[in-house]
């Protein structure tokens, strides 16, 4: 088992890899290039998690350079772009051109080995994909501690009913067949269009393309713990009509054994202060009624009995997290940056403050849990029960035995030892697509140790300016940079 601090010396067999950025500290490593090339250099069962953002598969395209995918990689490559003339939906002889020279740019197939070569969240199927993602994956797991945790933020495409072979934010372009179809055929499908649509893998135009349960399942067949699939709340404007508008994204969070560090007490979340409101008094029962007993409520908020210092376990929907405000000014721009407060949530949770440097063992939280007294819980029992029927009576049952656990709420009394009398460490977190560096900021916030891998040089360049300055800086920066735009324009 490795220690919390990854080491970025070379190891046997692997190639050293050179930093883009480090800290004075040395807490911080960021690296510019491909995730799956600098995670090779990394040694193996480094870090204690990995809270990442891939890119979504068809809703953009970065600037930076394509990458190869696959194939054989002592092939010399001869990239060739597949004929898309005639399919841009009756769009311009000018745009046509532009869309096939970008094609042409970012994404290509070897006519040798069948290697692919574009960017990441740009494949032409979603097999391919998900493929691909499962290649990042095992990088990851290799350089995974034996109780390390993968948080995997991902969100779903569709396949877009627009003729273009272009990727259709967010989806598939789907490709047209310019084949008249029986009438019958036309009429059983409920469409008036004369033309056969031909989307890729056989999905349906509109359809959603389920990429994380695509990506849950290969994972859990390449061998990984699929321990939880989160809904984060994350309302975005859609100009869809015909459908509810999409207001969630996935995290899948997994795990590389069924047993690993996790500290569920540092993550604890409120209670809902409403439920605790209406089921005062005598209102308890008819409260508990209407909205389906103690549980998930219609609305979100949840009540956990046990929780006498107004806190309960962490659950798997997440309606707390605020949406990401990242400044857009000409040098400081990114579409799509992860929740702060989302990457704090996953490392306060498997990156563990302390890892002994001698043996590798991450000490846990020792909680004190109040037990109730005895006298009191016999007493309200007495009350709560009448009868063979054992019916409950309104206003009496628990008030005593809760007051008694509101005063005696759960604490940290300590922490485990391993007993080796060596300095302790903290973990590491790794983050293969860093962008603007949201996971470096929150590990630099709770005093962890990171690591980031980002293939952009600009996104690079904002994740350094953005760790040494804050986000305060850089909204002052970015500010100040839009004042000096204006002012040129209005000269």
């Amino acid at each position: 088992m490795g220690t919390g601090g990854a080491d970025l010396g070379p190891v046997a067999g692997v190639r050293a890899v050179t930093p883009y950025w480090a800290s004075d500290d040395g807490r911080i490593v960021l690296h510019q290039g491909d995730c799956r090339e600098v995670l090779a250099g990394l040694p193996p069962e480094s870090v204690s998690a990995c809270v990442t953002s891939p890119p979504f598969f068809g809703l953009r395209s970065y600037e930076c350079e394509p990458t190869i995918w696959g194939g054989d990689p002592l092939c010399s490559h001869i990239l060739r772009v597949g004929d898309k003339s005639g399919l841009e939906g009756g769009k311009s002889s000018e745009r046509a051109a532009k869309s096939a020279q970008a094609s042409a740019i970012n994404s290509a197939t070897c006519a040798l080995c069948g290697a692919w070569c574009g960017q990441y969240g740009s494949e032409p199927s979603v097999s391919m994909y998900v493929e691909h993602t499962i290649e990042v994956l095992r990088a990851i797991r290799r350089v995974l501690r034996p109780d390390g945790v993968l948080w995997w933020d991902l969100d779903d495409s569709r396949v877009s009913m627009n003729r273009s072979s272009r990727k259709e934010s967010p989806g598939v372009g789907a490709t047209q067949a310019r084949e008249r179809i029986p009438m019958a055929v036309k009429w059983r499908a409920g469409g008036g269009s004369n033309f056969e649509w031909e989307t890729i893998e056989g999905l349906k135009p509109k359809s959603l393309c389920l990429i994380p349960q695509r990506v849950a399942i290969a994972a859990q067949e390449d061998g990984w713990v699929i321990r939880s699939q989160i809904v984060i709340a994350a309302w975005t404007p859609e100009s869809a009509r015909d459908r509810p508008t999409d207001s969630y994204r996935v995290l899948l969070m997994l795990t590389k054994a069924p047993r690993y560090w996790f500290d569920g007490f540092a993550v604890r979340v409120a209670t809902s202060t409403k439920f605790e409101q209406a089921t005062r008094g005598n209102h308890r029962r008819p409260y508990l009624e209407a909205r389906g007993g103690l549980g998930v409520l219609t609305d979100g908020e949840v009540y956990s009995s046990g929780s006498p210092d107004g806190l309960r376990w962490l659950g798997n929907l997440w309606t707390d997290i605020p949406p990401a405000a990242h400044p857009s000014s000409p040098s400081f721009r990114h579409f799509a940056v992860m929740p702060l407060q989302e990457a704090q949530r996953a490392i306060l949770a498997s990156v563990p403050e302390a890892i002994c440097t001698k043996c590798g063992k991450a000490r846990a939280r020792v909680v004190k849990r109040a037990k109730a007294d005895p006298h009191t819980r016999r007493e309200d029992q007495e009350r709560k029960l009448q009868g063979p029927g054992f019916e409950y009576v309104e206003g009496l049952g628990g008030q005593r035995h809760q007051d008694w656990l509101d005063a005696h709420p759960p604490e940290t009394i300590g922490w485990t030892a391993c007993g080796c009398g060596a300095p302790f460490e903290p973990g590491t977190v790794l983050d293969c697509f860093a962008g603007t560096g949201t996971t470096l900021l929150a590990a630099q916030k709770l005093h962890r140790r990171s690591i980031g891998i980002e293939l952009s040089e600009d996104y690079c360049r904002q994740a350094v300016t953005r760790l040494t300055v804050g986000d305060r800086g850089i909204r002052r920066l970015a500010a100040a940079e839009n004042d000096d735009a204006r002012q040129e324009a209005l000269w």
